[in-house]
Order: C-alpha cells, then sequence, then structure tokens
C-alpha cells in the first residue's frame, strides 16, 4: 500500500466525518461542558492537573460526580488527567468558544476511521472490505455521538490512542521491531489518562497476541479448538508481545485503587 493511497483514504473519511456529522460545528455548550470550563477557571482550582477535572471537589455540585445509569447515591472520580489537559488548553487558547472544542472531535473521529482503515489493510484485509468496515464506523450514531458533546472528547481521544497502540503492537509482531512495540506501548499508556474504559486496551492487545501472532490476518485462520492449547503455548514463548500490555493493565488499576478513584 502506497502513501498517495492511505493520504485518498484519510481525506476521504474526513470529507464523511464532517458530512455527517457538520450540524455539531453550530452546536454550544451543554451543563457538563459549562461545570467543567468553571471548574478549571476556579482560583484556586477545586482539582489536580495530575489527575483531571472529573477527579475534582466540585462543591456544592455534587452531582457532577453521579452517573445518571447508576443508582441515584452512586458517586465516582475519576483519572482523565490527558483529556482535562486537552480542555483546559483549549479553553485557554480559544475561551469559551465551542467550535475549535467540535472541530476537534471530528477531526478525531475521521482519523479514527482512518487508523482502522489503515490497521485491517496492514493485517491483510482487501481495499474494499477495509474501506466498508471504517465507513460502518464513521456513520454508526453512537459513534457519531461523542463528537457532538464536548465533554465527550474523553471518548475519541482515547479511541484515537487505543488505535496507534494496536496499529504499533501489529507492526511489532510483524516485524519485530522495538521502536513499535515502544510507541504502542506510549500510546496505551496515554490512551488510560483519557478515559477508564480504555482499560480494555491491554486485553485488546493481548487478544491481537493470541489471534494473530504474527500481525495478520493469515495467521488467525485455523484457530481450531484442537490448536487452542498449541497456540497457547506458542504465545507463552513470547513475553515481549503480552507481558508489558498485561503489566501496564495491572499497574493501572493498582493506581486506579490506591488513589481511591472509581465508584
Amino acid at each position: 500500500m502506497d502513501a498517495k493511497a492511505g493520504l485518498r483514504a484519510l481525506l476521504l473519511f474526513l470529507v464523511l466525518t464532517f458530512a455527517l456529522n457538520w450540524p455539531y460545528l453550530g452546536s454550544g455548550f451543554l451543563a457538563d461542558e459549562i461545570i467543567i470550563f468553571s471548574a478549571m477557571e476556579d482560583d484556586p482550582r477545586p482539582f489536580s492537573r495530575w489527575t483531571g477535572v472529573w477527579s475534582g471537589d466540585t462543591g456544592d455540585l455534587s452531582w457532577f460526580g453521579n452517573p445518571w445509569w447508576a443508582e441515584t447515591d452512586a458517586i465516582g472520580s475519576f483519572f482523565r488527567p490527558l483529556a482535562s489537559l486537552v480542555l483546559e488548553g483549549g479553553l485557554g487558547l480559544f475561551g469559551r468558544v465551542a467550535f475549535p472544542f467540535h472541530l476537534l472531535a471530528l477531526l478525531l473521529h475521521g482519523a479514527i476511521a482512518w487508523l482502522f482503515w489503515l490497521i485491517l489493510r496492514r493485517m491483510g484485509a482487501g481495499a474494499w472490505l477495509a474501506g466498508l468496515a471504517a465507513v460502518f464506523w464513521v456513520a454508526c450514531e453512537d459513534h457519531s455521538m461523542t463528537v457532538g458533546f464536548i465533554s465527550f472528547i474523553t471518548d475519541p481521544l482515547a479511541v484515537f490512542l487505543l488505535m496507534l497502540a494496536l496499529l504499533g503492537h501489529l507492526a511489532w509482531l510483524r516485524e519485530r521491531r522495538p521502536l513499535a512495540l515502544a510507541g504502542s506501548l506510549v500510546a496505551l499508556a496515554l490512551s488510560l489518562g483519557c478515559k477508564e474504559t480504555a482499560a480494555v486496551g491491554p486485553l485488546m492487545l493481548l487478544v491481537t497476541t493470541f489471534v494473530f501472532p504474527d500481525g495478520t490476518l493469515e495467521s488467525g485462520v485455523g484457530v481450531r479448538p484442537s490448536e487452542l492449547m498449541g497456540r497457547f503455548r506458542t504465545v507463552l514463548r513470547d513475553p515481549l508481545s503480552w507481558v508489558p500490555p498485561a503489566l501496564v493493565l495491572v499497574l493501572f488499576l493498582g493506581m486506579y485503587k490506591a488513589m481511591g478513584l472509581g465508584g
């Protein structure tokens, strides 16, 4: 696959993303964003930049930490420093102008679709199949809803970094380049600073290592029940492909518990 084809695909997915989601560019701020930006403008700040605005004391607005989908007395705080810094940086640069935040979300959404396409192509999928899968990503309403709410920037940031982590991990499995492994782990660690659900990332890399040990679709063909133990032994003999992401997950969960975060 040449670079020009990759650039054409990126342009296509960005155009499609904007064509489907352009009304969001004219949207303003909602309740969550007003609370978040007010906290960021407070002096002193009611949160630490090391943990992010979602971990802070919101004072009388205690319902900010109360997930609507949980029980009425459920209160939680979350570790999202990278997403918090992105919002705080945007606030410092642009003030309370919603357009740049929506623009960033749309660009991330289109870039995620492109990375999805690129991953499938690097694994050996055909251009049309990979393109169709990426179009489904862009067109899915559940996915595109995250670009309509500025406070949901946590999701596209985390998924963008997870796609980079998977791309690097596949390159490591195929070519055994240490730089690809290091880049994958850095992207994985950064994704965990965007949203706690990025904890599925290490599991994604572990499953990828087991199912596609050579980083290609062909290496996953023929994994029958009778072959599972053999595949398991093969993966165990390749600790560099599974121990680092597993360690990242253990350290993240341990840190979360030690800091008293979560619900």
